[in-house]
């Protein structure tokens, strides 16, 4: 059972060092229970020491700063290890930031929470910086520079435990920031961030501690919206596709598309159609975030030249668990539309028609339907 002295009251034992701003540091029994304070003392005190910059390395076995590292006194151990979707092959730390990181955790969780592990993230906070800029480019994966680290204090075990990429709170702290951000930002980004929070919070509520897939792979509750960018579908221009939002009704109102039937909004080169394989009734707000999910997608991707698109619904409904309500669905651009449903934006070539069944005759319909470019329907 843990004493309770502190980490810092034994000559040898490393100075305890706060996590920096934006940094995950969490207490929890799964790391350890009944952590004796003096193991992991000694322990921490056995990492490597110097108050200047050393150059860390992956796999460099037999390098004096390699990682991962991993130092066990009798039943406490202490870890230091890369993690996220994408490491980098090298990082500069000081060694005594990394000692004093492992007495913070040994002060605040094998002795402040009576004998727990625990750990500490370094460099969490550049991942979570990348996804709060919405000119970031997240489509082709995360640069290395998002990798980041974890400091753990620990049970000893056969493998490495891995919280940075094992432990559900990370992707739902890197959520809670991106939910943060959705609410201060204007409104033609709400939706972009609330659904990218939406996705790693569903990522976290389906993971558990002690499972092998990461985080970025977790599965995920259900099905979920897809939306596709197709050249075929022209190069309608994002400014228009945004006035699109403007002759949408009001969001509780609802309206009625039948199968065969298409609903059809139209400004300049950007035009939409709403239509579904079964009646449905949709309200104006599940359009507006699926547009909105979808244009920030195909019309607004940093490098990208802006596409048609479509969105769709695979079956069954996404569902968020939130303790301090029932279980409720959340609309986000996850699951916006209800199965059955499909909403495109493409490029117009002809005349615009209002009368909806001379629409659905003309040329560039016809090649939305049957996926072909619809540039062939350009008139000279």
């Amino acid at each position: 059972m843990a004493t309770s002295s502190t980490a810092s009251s034994h000559p040898l034992f490393p100075q305890p060092l706060a996590p920096l701003a934006g940094e995950l540091f969490l207490c929890h029994p799964y790391y350890g229970e009944s952590l004796s304070v003096l193991q992991c003392g000694m322990a921490a005190g056995a990492l490597a020491s110097s108050p200047n910059p050393r150059m860390y390395y992956l796999q460099q076995l037999g390098h004096p700063y390699s990682l991962p590292i991993s130092v066990t006194y009798g039943e406490c151990r202490i870890s230091v290890e890369a993690a996220g979707p994408t490491t980098t092959p090298a990082a500069n730390m000081i060694p005594d930031h990394i000692r004093g990181f492992a007495g913070w955790i040994i002060n605040r969780c094998v002795v402040g929470a009576r004998g727990l592990g625990g750990f500490m993230t370094l460099g969490l906070s550049d991942l979570i910086t990348f996804l709060l800029d919405p000119t970031s480019n997240t489509r082709t994966g995360l640069p290395m520079s998002t990798g980041f680290f974890t400091i753990t204090v620990s049970s000893p075990g056969s493998e490495q435990i891995q919280p940075g990429n094992l432990d559900p709170e990370i992707p739902i702290t890197i959520a809670k920031s991106l939910y943060l951000k959705q609410v201060q930002s204007p409104q033609h980004l709400q939706t972009y961030f609330g659904t990218l929070a939406y996705g790693f919070h569903m990522q976290g509520m389906n993971m558990q501690r002690g499972t092998t897939a990461p985080w970025w792979t977790a599965p995920e509750m259900g099905d979920q919206m897809t939306y596709e960018c197709n050249s075929k579908l022209g190069t309608p221009r994002a400014t228009d596709c945004s006035q699109l939002l403007s002759q949408l009704g009001a969001p509780s109102d609802s309206i009625q598309v039948a199968p065969g039937a298409v609903r059809f909004l139209s400004s300049n080169t950007c035009h939409m159609a709403i239509t579904a394989s079964v009646a449905l009734q949709l309200t104006w707000r599940q359009i507006q975030i699926a547009l909105e999910t979808l244009s920030n997608f195909c019309n607004y991707a940093p490098g990208q030249i802006s596409q048609g698109g479509r969105a769709f619904f695979r079956p069954q409904a996404v569902t968020i668990n939130d303790r301090r309500r029932k279980r409720q669905t959340v609309v986000s651009g996850l699951n916006a539309l209800p199965p059955h449903a499909n909403l495109t934006i493409f490029q117009q070539f002809e005349p615009w028609q209002a009368n909806a069944n001379a629409e659905m005759n003309s040329c560039t319909w016809k090649a939305v339907l049957k996926d072909e470019n619809v540039t062939s329907c350009e008139t000279a």
